[in-house]
């Protein structure tokens, strides 16, 4: 994120929703910066988000001859934070 900021929207409207993760423009993460409840949630969530994604793939996208076809807005400016997690994952996620 601080290679290659966000647009300027998103940055205003969302950033600050992510300060209590210790998720700061300009700032490196740093866990010892996270409440420590905090802390073992993010890892909790980290371990699992692999299933959920998996599953809700079947929302984001649609198989068509073998292939996922993603959905049209991947790719483009503005908040579509679900979209761009999923596109995340699959990039890096099983079978990657």
């Amino acid at each position: 994120m601080n290679e290659n900021p966000p647009p300027k929207s998103e940055i205003e409207a969302m950033l600050p929703q992510f300060k209590y993760l210790g998720i700061e423009l300009g700032q490196k993460w740093k866990p010892e910066r996270v409440n420590p409840a905090v802390l073992t949630e993010m890892k909790r969530t980290a371990a699992g988000i692999g299933k959920l994604m998996f599953a809700a793939s079947a929302i984001w996208s649609r198989l068509q001859g073998g292939w996922v076809i993603p959905p049209p807005n991947i790719g483009m400016a503005g908040v579509r934070l679900f979209s761009i997690a999923a596109l995340a994952w699959k990039s890096c996620g099983p079978g990657s």
